[in-house]
């Protein structure tokens, strides 16, 4: 007999069942009396006489008597509510059916002091139940709601073993007059408070298991917030490592490219049969691409990075540095590896714990850097952790050349020693692939940005200008003819710079 999680309209609804048996064959006047039940007039005939009962001291004893009984009807009703919004649907026919009872047996001398002796009994039981509504979320736990109401829908059964018992007496003058209280009346109502105090070991037993339930899931849930926590901790301990790698953050060369670059740019590449053979090589490989100062080879090599992170961001994980002759720290082999194997670390989803290890060996503190060798051997076992891997790097003609002459002996070394595929890109004045003979296995290419081939870059970069100029008005043509000549002019005098 429990009470749904919503009020069903149908004919299996326990709570219409037991309203509908309990007003069936209920005079008009009975009636009235359940359908207009309160908590507050439960104890009365009708409102009139309401004040004068309240007088006696009989009704203040019975007041006494249900009290527990009425606040853990209420309280229930409130519980329920809070989810469900059905309280005045269930607590109607309880509070009805109890004043009716009431009303039925007041003339009935000890019979009405049974009842109320009997109410009182329930009432002393149910207010355990009653605490457990405020410790246990019904919607989570609706098995124990189901138990707990199924003790309350009872409420409405009593009273209706009471109407039996009542209508029986009112139909039968011998029945009153040999016997106004059945031999086995006492048994029972013994059993009613019996059945109630089984509710009672019922909901006990649901809400031992709804104890282990909660102590359960806030186990796992500190576990959770555990091992988010250091999780959160792993994370930003490896944040903070990353951070420190490089001195050097070339990433807003990158950005100051990215802004001066005309969109287009290099897009002639596609038509170079080295570049586009490196560039669809499943293996290591090498372009080296080389051409006068000036011939925009680090705007280039910028449109290559954002190019290759569009088309190839879940399958290879790309890597840059830029050799910048005005900026001097740019200058040296520790800062060129150290930036391009943080490159690699912060592109990772997860670093796996043997890196973790080597990283925080390497990088104790913030003040303690690790050499050359270190820097080297991190990088290779990093490159190795990934499927594949494509650097750029521009301007290694800018290195000092010691410096340069050992950039390319680590390159090499990272070449020959890496399992996973490593595809190179590097920009200088001139061609370094025979720098890279000596490996065997490793195809090597060219791209010469001669004048010829950069025009169409130069082209499109003047013509957006002048368009620029005309819109805003610092340039103004009388005869828009004269911006082609302009064009050629510019286009001509830059000689692929």
């Amino acid at each position: 007999m429990a009470a749904p999680a919503a009020v069903s309209a149908n004919a299996h609804d326990p709570w219409l069942i037991a309203k509908d048996r309990f007003i069936d064959q209920l005079d008009p006047a009975e009636r009235a009396l359940f359908n207009e039940a309160t908590p507050e007039n439960l104890y009365y005939k009708s409102s009139n006489i309401q004040k004068a009962d309240q007088k006696t001291s009989k009704t203040r004893a019975i007041l006494r008597s249900l009290e527990p009984l009425t606040k853990s009807i209420q309280e229930y009703g409130a519980a329920m509510d809070t989810f469900t919004n059905i309280a005045p649907l269930y607590l109607a026919p309880i509070w009805g059916s109890i004043r009716v009872i009431l009303v039925l047996a007041s003339s009935h001398g000890k019979f009405y002091d049974r009842i109320i002796d009997t109410f009182a009994r329930v009432g002393d039981i149910l207010p355990r139940l009653r605490d457990y509504q405020a410790i246990f979320d019904q919607q989570k736990h609706p098995k124990f709601t189901q138990t707990l109401s199924a003790a309350y829908l009872d409420i409405i059964v009593l009273c209706l073993n009471f109407k039996s018992i009542l209508t029986g007496q009112k139909s039968s003058f011998v029945k009153r007059l040999r016997s106004p209280l059945s031999t086995s009346l006492g048994e029972q109502l013994d059993n009613a408070v019996q059945t109630f105090k089984e509710h009672r070991k019922a909901v006990d037993s649901e809400a031992n298991i709804c104890h282990f339930i909660e102590a359960k899931e806030s186990r796992e849930l500190e576990l959770r917030e555990r091992m988010r926590s250091k999780e959160q901790e792993r994370r930003d301990r490896q944040r903070r490592i990353i951070s420190q790698m490089a001195t050097v953050d070339c990433r807003n060369k990158h950005r100051r490219l990215q802004n001066i670059r005309h969109h287009g740019t290099g897009s002639w590449l596609a038509s170079v049969a080295d570049y586009r053979n490196w560039r669809t090589q499943n293996k290591s490989s090498i372009v080296s691409c080389y051409g006068i100062p000036g011939s925009g080879k680090s705007v280039l090599v910028s449109s290559l990075i954002d190019g290759f992170k569009m088309e190839f961001a879940a399958d290879i994980a790309v890597s840059y540095y830029y050799c910048d002759y005005a900026d001097k720290r740019t200058l040296s082999p520790s800062g060129l590896f150290s930036f391009i194997s943080q490159n690699l670390f912060r592109d990772m989803n997860e670093i796996p714990e043997a890196l973790i290890a080597i990283l925080e060996a390497d990088y104790p503190d913030e003040t303690t850097s690790p050499s050359l060798d270190q820097i080297v051997a991190l990088l290779i076992k990093a490159i190795d952790e990934l499927s594949s891997v494509v650097m750029f790097i521009d301007g290694l003609d800018e290195l000092p050349e010691s410096d340069r002459k050992l950039t390319f002996s680590i390159l090499r070394k990272i070449l020959n020693e890496v399992k996973s595929p490593v595809k190179l890109f590097v920009s200088s004045r001139e061609d370094v692939t025979y720098l890279f003979q000596s490996l065997s296995g490793i195809t090597t290419f060219k791209v010469h940005l001669q004048t010829n081939s950069i025009s169409p870059d130069i082209e499109a970069y003047i013509r957006h200008e002048i368009d620029k100029l005309i819109m805003t008005g610092y340039l103004v043509l009388g005869n828009l003819a004269l911006k082609e000549d302009i064009l050629n002019v510019l286009r001509d005098g830059a000689k692929g710079m």
